[in-house]
C-alpha cells in the first residue's frame, strides 16, 4: 500500500497462497481503495513458482495471528525448528509462473498497461529461486529487486 502512494502509476500485484491472509489483505486493499484510491493494486489468491499447477501448502494452524500465519510455505516444515505449529495436513493452493500470470492479465485487462518490472519483492519462506525461476523473461526487465535470503533457515529444508 504504501508503495502504491509513492508510485501512484504503478501497476502492482499482491501474491498469497494462504487464505485467512490473503483474505486480510484483501480486505485492507478495500479499504485503501475507498479511503486511499488503491485502485493500481491487485491482490492474487495464488502461491508463485517454477511451475503451475496446485501444490501443498504447509499452513501455521496459528491463524488468529497474521504474522505466523503469513510464515506459511511450499516447503514442508522441519518438525524440530521454531515454527513446529504448522498444520501436518498442508492445503492445497493453485501455484502460477509469474510470467504466465503476467501474459493473462494483459489478455484480461487490455486497458492496463504492465510495464517493464521496476521493483520487484520477493519473501516466500524457502521458495524464492522457484519463484525467480518462474519470471522467465521478465527477470531482464526488473530494475530493483528485495529477495529474502536465509543464511539460518531453521523452519525450512
Amino acid at each position: 500500500v504504501a508503495f502504491s502512494q509513492l508510485a501512484p502509476n504503478a501497476q502492482i500485484f499482491g501474491f498469497e497462497a494462504h487464505p485467512v491472509v490473503y483474505e486480510s489483505f484483501s480486505e485492507k486493499l478495500r479499504q485503501c481503495t475507498a479511503t486511499q484510491g488503491c485502485q493500481n493494486i491487485v491482490a492474487v489468491n495464488s502461491a508463485l513458482g517454477k511451475e503451475e499447477g496446485t501444490a501443498d501448502f504447509y499452513g501455521n494452524v496459528i491463524t488468529d495471528d497474521l504474522w505466523k500465519a503469513s510464515s506459511s510455505s511450499l516447503y514442508k516444515p522441519i518438525p524440530t525448528g521454531p515454527y513446529r505449529q504448522y498444520d501436518a495436513t498442508p492445503l492445497q493452493v493453485s501455484v502460477e509462473r509469474l510470467d504466465n500470470f503476467v501474459e493473462r492479465f494483459k489478455v484480461r485487462f487490455p486497458d492496463k498497461v504492465v510495464p517493464p518490472f521496476v521493483f520487484m519483492e520477493v519473501d516466500a519462506e524457502g521458495g524464492e529461486l522457484d519463484i525467480l525461476k518462474g519470471t522467465g523473461e521478465l527477470l531482464h526487465s526488473v530494475h530493483f529487486m528485495k529477495v529474502e535470503i536465509r543464511y539460518d533457515n531453521s523452519s525450512h529444508p
